[in-house]
């Protein structure tokens, strides 16, 4: 597949991925666990329902996303308001 474009994808408040690759002609967006683990300098979880990305300094967990039919569906929403509890906590 040829990549079209290049560029900066915000998911969530905190977390903003660079040199993300756009394919037109993929249905689906993809996300490579070990690159987003490298960028953030965390740890990716995989529990048997649900993905979190976890700080590796402040040991933070945040909700990636839920699995859905065998797949980890990332949940903007979910990370937002892991996001929002997180700086109200600390």
């Amino acid at each position: 597949m040829e990549v079209k474009h290049i560029g900066t994808v915000m998911l969530s408040g905190n977390i903003i991925l660079r040199d993300v690759l756009h394919v037109p002609e993929f249905h689906f967006n993809l996300l490579s666990a070990s690159k987003l683990a490298k960028h953030l300098s965390s740890c990716i979880i995989f529990t048997l329902d649900a993905c979190y990305v976890q700080d590796l300094l402040m040991s933070k967990q945040q909700v990636l996303g839920r699995e859905k039919g065998g797949l980890y569906l990332v949940d903007s929403a979910a990370m937002a308001k892991s996001s929002q509890d997180h700086t109200l906590a600390t």
